[in-house]
């Protein structure tokens, strides 16, 4: 019989900062759904985006070499919104489960994130794809808060017998 419930791992309880990091994560993964979904509806705003920006180094594209630039964009993209999404919820579920090194990984995931966001700053973009990239910076730095606490640390501790 396993000794898992919905509050405990190995008979130790869950904190409620470990129950809203992995909310986090979730709110995360949601959010990265929600910016595909932006990205995939904007193709003429990216391909204005991507007309001005040739244009602003004094050379010319044709409508074919937008369309494949802004096809290009929206496909990497979706790829990477789809690995994004499952690291999310492969994350959310290995710190609910206690794993210690779940927490180290997120941390390493979140390190990238701050970099991949600031590189994006530089970049054109769509308005509200920056707004909901910013709020996952955020909900990803609300989630490393959450895992850091105390009794986060200590349910860690716990749930991998050390």
């Amino acid at each position: 019989m396993s000794t898992h419930t919905e509050h405990t791992v190995a008979g130790v309880e869950r904190p409620g900062t470990i129950k809203f990091a992995v909310a986090m994560m979730i709110t995360g993964a949601v959010l990265r759904l929600v910016d595909m979904i932006i990205t995939a509806s904007s193709k003429s705003q990216l391909a204005e985006l991507t007309r001005q920006q040739v244009e602003s180094q004094g050379l010319e594209a044709s409508t074919e070499v937008l369309n494949a630039a802004v096809n290009q964009a929206v496909t990497i993209t979706m790829m990477s919104g789809i690995v994004a999404i499952v690291l999310w919820l492969w994350m959310a579920r290995m710190n609910h489960t206690g794993r210690k090194w779940a927490r180290t990984l997120g941390t390493v995931f979140f390190v990238i994130a701050v970099f991949s966001f600031l590189f994006t700053l530089t970049t054109p973009a769509i308005g509200i794809s920056r707004v909901v990239a910013t709020l996952s910076l955020l909900v990803g730095l609300a989630a490393i808060i959450g895992m850091y606490r105390q009794d986060s640390s200590d349910f860690y501790a716990e749930s991998s017998g050390h």
